[in-house]
């Protein structure tokens, strides 16, 4: 059965925008796209007036964490953490379970059709491989040391396989090289390029971090003592979080989340590495960063930064039209196709989806936004959600 889109302008991302533009889409994928006089079809969704595009892709978010909305303080780095730990340990799975229906339902309205979510528990996995988002699961796994690695690789292998069964396509998430020791970081790397699956981490988030690691020193050395997790004979390994990750030959390709705390030499090491930087300005918003991602670098040597909202405990919305506009106010003269293309097709691309970008042979993850005027993105920029959400050609939401 055909089913034939129609728009009032067309925006594919990969080619050129076609005014009054067409799609139709066969077995939840797009078989043809064009303008002028369509083809016959089955069925037809009238978009007309409407910016059709690409789903959007949030390449880094943690919906187990929408439970806690409004509870988390802001600013301080260090007592976010504290919270953070807490609400792992305090909240009950239902609690997660029912703020992930609300994460995704958030996402779904902003016109977002494919995420990359990161998980720790069973449950949140099946919740979220479930759902009507196009799904990359990322395991996040810790193990300060060596001592704990084995048995961090155990539960890890285990949520693995727990969210293949659920049917959800999965990732690995060394939290970050602060709290995952190198030689763990290493065969976490190596694991994920041996079975083809993204790979991704938390990268020189914060001060903090970048001390500790260099050093050995400042808050996380605290915490970390508070909770018997450090090695004492650690004193810091004299290097950025960048350095010590392309130490152990873990930085190609990597997505590395955040990049506020980058100097010269980390830039240089993440563009030789074909790093995939994920900015999220809503979380840097959050906790006040006076630095935050080079993105406009990155963008101007070739790589394909994406964009991410991180989690309802770190940021005002998991919208990622808030989380575009956000990023247009940090970086307000790198062109809007560029950022449009950070939040589709890199986004696809670097979690291995065959999404944003309206082509043929694509699945069929659209969403429409209604016009306001202007170039064929004002209506983009100024959505406050999408009229109109398809995945795998399946109507998702339609208010068109």
């Amino acid at each position: 059965m055909d089913t034939l889109v129609r728009a009032g302008m067309l925006y594919p991302v990969t080619s050129p925008p076609i005014e009054n533009g067409w799609l139709l889409l066969r077995g939840g994928r797009i078989a043809r796209i064009g303008g002028g006089e369509p083809p016959r079809a089955d069925g037809v969704i009238d978009l007309s007036g409407h910016l059709v595009m690409p789903g959007l892709i949030n390449a880094h978010c943690h919906l187990q964490f929408t439970a806690a909305r409004g509870t988390m303080p802001r600013g301080d780095f260090m007592e976010w953490v504290a919270a953070a730990i807490a609400y792992s340990s305090k909240t009950s799975v239902d609690e997660m379970l029912r703020g992930v229906e609300e994460g995704v339902e958030e996402l779904l309205t902003s016109g977002t059709t494919a995420a990359g979510d990161i998980v720790s528990l069973p449950a949140v996995a099946a919740k979220v491989a479930r759902s009507p988002l196009r799904t990359v699961l990322f395991v996040e796994t810790i193990a300060l040391h060596a001592a704990g690695e084995e048995a961090a690789w155990r539960q890890c292998l285990a949520l693995l396989e727990s969210a293949k069964n659920a049917g959800g396509r999965i990732g690995l998430a060394p939290h970050g090289p602060h709290t995952v020791a190198p030689q763990y970081f290493s065969h976490l790397f190596q694991y994920a390029r041996e079975e083809g699956i993204p790979i991704t981490s938390h990268v020189a988030e914060s001060p903090e971090e970048n001390i500790f690691i260099a050093k050995g020193e400042g808050p996380f050395r605290a915490l970390m003592n508070e909770r018997g997790a450090l090695v004492d004979s650690f004193n810091g390994c004299g290097k950025s979080p960048v350095m010590l990750i392309r130490e152990q030959r873990a930085l190609e390709r990597l997505l590395a989340a955040h990049l506020n705390e980058v100097d010269e030499k980390d830039i240089a090491a993440l563009i030789a590495a074909k790093a995939i930087p994920v900015f999220c300005p809503g979380s840097s918003r959050w906790f006040g960063r006076k630095k935050v991602m080079p993105l406009d670098r990155f963008i101007a040597a070739g790589l394909a930064p994406c964009l991410g909202t991180d989690s309802a405990a770190s940021n005002d919305s998991l919208s990622m039209l808030d989380e575009l506009r956000a990023a247009r106010e940090y970086y307000p003269t790198i062109p809007v196709e560029r950022l449009v293309e950070a939040v589709t097709i890199n986004g696809a691309r670097a979690l291995g989806l065959e999404c944003g970008a309206l082509e043929t042979g694509m699945w069929a993850d659209i969403a429409a936004f209604p016009p306001c005027g202007g170039s064929p993105l004002d209506a983009l920029f100024a959505a406050k959600e999408a009229s109109f959400v398809m995945v795998g050609g399946k109507v998702i939401r339609n208010i068109a």
